[in-house]
């Protein structure tokens, strides 16, 4: 039985923020090798939004991202009226369609929990492409998990997480 091709989408700043309100840290490696499992994994790719205050806050997990096989894709936000915003959505949306066509993957995981991406996870299963979705449970749209083909709950991944990491602290680690 031939493995089922896979892509991994990693919103990190969805994904990054749900771990500082559960107080752990994501080992993105061992997320990736989870997700990959019994899986051809095609590539993995990965969207992080950039304070323009402090651009370089994140260096650090982008290189382990990128030295763990992800695809970093980054997006300087803007500050506006005293309001940071970058919002990445409309970057990964493209690509999950655009691989959609070019790849024809069996199976695409999206791992967040952000409702926004609701239409085009409904988009991508019309195209008969499983769609998984992989968070934390409780931070995670009701309706976005009820219109995936299936949800990993990165909370309960044995080895994922480095626990016992403040959220503060998780958050100048990261």
């Amino acid at each position: 039985m031939a493995l089922k091709k896979t892509l991994l989408f990693l919103d990190f700043a969805n994904i990054n923020r749900a771990a500082q309100d559960e107080g752990v840290r994501i080992d993105y490696a061992l997320l990736k090798q989870h997700i990959g499992a019994g899986r051809e994994l095609l590539d993995a790719y990965c969207y992080a939004p950039l304070d323009p205050r402090n651009e370089h806050k994140y260096d650090n997990v982008i290189e382990e991202l990128e030295r763990a096989g992800y695809f970093v894709t980054t997006k300087v936000g803007a500050f506006r009226n005293g309001t940071y915003k970058c919002n990445m959505d409309i970057e990964i949306t493209i690509d999950l369609i655009k691989m959609a066509h070019v790849i024809r993957p069996d199976i695409m995981v999206l791992a967040s929990g952000d409702g926004d991406f609701i239409a085009v996870i409904s988009e991508l299963r019309k195209m008969a492409i499983r769609v998984e979705v992989a968070s934390f449970k409780a931070t995670s749209s009701k309706q976005l998990l009820l219109k995936s083909s299936a949800f990993i709950d990165i909370g309960a991944l044995k080895g994922c997480q480095l626990k016992g990491i403040p959220s503060k602290q998780a958050d100048s680690r990261a």
